[in-house]
């Protein structure tokens, strides 16, 4: 009889041990899965039950794998609080190192790419606009221009940086076709031409004004002299045929 009881009494511990391995193993998975789907602050929470399942059961190595996920969960959740901040203050290369560190702790979390995404595409514009604002200032009209137009890409629209640059970006974009069209020889001469109409008068010198004349008073007549210098200065001057006049 006194056996028999030893034998249930082992069977009783043997089971409750066996009940609190699952108990731990069943809270640890759950835990993983929503650490996995990025609900860090629910799965911080499975993860210390967890814990406390192993330490009850002398579990050393479960016990050692909560806590080491419990950091991961608190490093995630702090990870996005701080890229998210930098992203709203335009700092998109520090964003995105916030977000690269989240995808190694957890590369599975399915709303990470997105972040990361969006802090290259925010990046890559604001590179190409610094770029194209370089080109603006050395008066390098046609790389800017065309710099400022892959600025205004209509698929760029929903970024942050699009919206927050779209009226600086346009006019300078103006302001480049402007200069484009400008020295462009057969736009001087279109220019030129509507000038002498407007003006009704043809001063006879190809290499400027006669400054006396009182036509020169004209805003118009001073613009269209500086276009025939600009215009004269890239001419054969041994060839009076390539030198424009008005």
């Amino acid at each position: 009889m006194k056996k028999v009881l030893l034998i249930l009494f082992l069977t009783s511990i043997h089971l409750s041990m066996f009940s609190q391995a699952l108990d731990f193993n069943s809270t640890y998975k759950s835990a993983i899965e929503m650490y996995s789907r990025g609900n860090y602050a629910g799965a911080r929470v499975r993860f210390i039950v967890a814990e406390r399942k192993a330490n009850r059961e002398n579990n050393y190595q479960g016990k050692q794998q909560a806590l080491e996920y419990i950091d991961k969960s608190d490093e995630c959740a702090q990870l996005i609080k701080d890229g998210e901040r930098t992203f709203v203050m335009g700092e998109y290369e520090i964003a995105k190192r916030y977000f690269d560190r989240l995808a190694e702790l957890n590369p599975k979390d399915p709303t990470n790419l997105d972040r990361s995404l969006k802090c290259r595409s925010e990046a890559d514009y604001l590179a190409t606009k610094k770029q194209a604002d370089v080109y603006f200032n050395e008066k390098d009209w046609s790389q800017a221009y065309v710099l400022y137009n892959v600025c205004l890409d209509s698929t760029k629209s929903e970024l942050s940086s699009y919206k927050r640059y779209f009226t600086e970006v346009t006019l300078r974009n103006q302001e480049c076709l402007k200069q484009i069209n400008l020295f462009n020889p057969d736009s001087i001469k279109i220019k030129l031409k509507n000038l002498k109409d407007k003006l009704n008068k043809k001063i006879k010198d190809s290499h400027g004004f006669i400054d006396s004349n009182p036509i020169l008073k004209n805003n118009d007549c001073l613009n269209s002299k500086a276009i025939v210098i600009y215009s004269n200065k890239l001419s054969d001057y041994t060839n009076r045929s390539n030198l424009m006049t008005v």
